[in-house]
């Protein structure tokens, strides 16, 4: 079946499951559409946040045009927060400078509102962000899925660039 290889183990250390407050872990992912005939390294790539809850399960997911889109992640990031019916709550990602700038903007935006905000973050090259870094994997394995059987029953082809990057927001 298309798109179901092994994914890259991510082992989960429970850190978010033993934290005092709700844990949202939140990462960065590219993914790209390669057709027939087309080349791996010219094919256009899109990129998208996911964010997960870990009490709730609840996964978002939000098209970002690039890493400099702090002001909306954060936006996206308070929404999602306040969507999971959180108050209080610890933001988990990866060392990486532009996912630590997101956090910085987000916990000056919570810390303005008053609003009781914790971090944590991985190791330096460590990718143990394992809430995240699993919800990439499954929603790439579902996305892949459905547009093979779209494009090999149905003959269509959808493209990862939509008019308004706002329009495909999805919360799974």
């Amino acid at each position: 079946m298309a798109f179901r290889s092994r994914p890259d183990r991510h082992e989960r250390n429970d850190l978010a499951k033993d934290a005092q407050f709700p844990t949202i872990s939140f990462d960065v992912c590219f993914t790209k559409a390669v057709g027939d005939g087309e080349d791996d390294k010219t094919a256009a790539s899109a990129m998208w946040m996911i964010m997960c809850d870990n009490m709730t399960g609840y996964v978002g997911c939000v098209p970002l045009r690039s890493k400099n889109q702090v002001k909306l992640a954060v936006c996206e990031l308070m929404a999602f927060t306040q969507n999971a019916g959180h108050h209080a709550v610890t933001y988990l990602c990866d060392n990486e400078p532009s996912v630590r700038s997101i956090l910085r903007a987000l916990i000056n935006a919570r810390h303005s509102l008053g609003l009781p905000t914790r971090i944590q973050t991985s190791k330096v090259g460590d990718h143990s962000n394992a809430l995240a870094e699993n919800s990439v994997a499954r929603i790439r394995q579902l996305a892949g899925s459905y547009m093979d059987q779209l494009h090999t029953h149905l003959n269509m082809r959808i493209s990862f660039f939509l008019p308004t990057p706002l329009g495909f927001r999805q919360v799974v």
